[in-house]
């Protein structure tokens, strides 16, 4: 499924030489993303269930080593921990009530003589395993999910 969010993302770059930098910072996505899955061939939910997961308050923390490939353009990793709120409706008893992994992404900025820079990135949220009982399907009644969510993000900023 997909979903579009807005949010914002701060964070400091630390120079360790001429050419690389040591970024940290965090984000938040204050929105929110809902799915649902139904009675759908291999879901294993009986022919009247649904269940509506809404993910909200995405938030994450990480570091982001960066070189420098001009003097305006640099690339970079980002390494960090994410954490969402989770909400699950319908057919399941004792749903979790939030979700947390690793963050892992690439990414590019181009800085302008203005102060402004434009980033772009893609990468995944990998979440630990979660679960639940419930759904009516064959298997006990069990419901288990390993979460990943991919994205690309182009970003606006100023630098101070």
């Amino acid at each position: 499924k997909m979903a579009g969010v807005v949010g914002v993302e701060a964070g400091f770059s630390i120079p360790v030489s001429d050419n690389f930098l040591l970024g940290v910072g965090a984000l938040y996505h204050p929105g929110s993303a809902r799915f649902s899955a139904d009675s759908g061939e291999g879901s294993g939910l009986d022919a009247d269930d649904e269940v509506i997961v809404t993910i909200d308050d995405h938030m994450a923390v990480f570091i982001q080593p960066t070189v420098s490939v001009s003097e305006s353009s640099a690339v970079y990793l980002k390494i960090g921990y994410v954490h969402a709120g989770l909400e699950i409706t319908g057919d399941v008893l004792d749903p979790p009530g939030s979700m947390s992994g690793g963050k892992f992404g690439i990414g590019s900025r181009t800085l302008y003589d203005s102060g402004m820079f434009i980033q772009t990135e893609a990468g995944v949220n990998e979440y630990a395993k979660i679960g639940m009982t419930g759904g009516g399907n064959s298997t006990n009644g069990v419901l288990e999910a390993t979460p990943s969510i991919a994205y690309g993000s182009v970003s606006i900023g100023v630098r101070f």
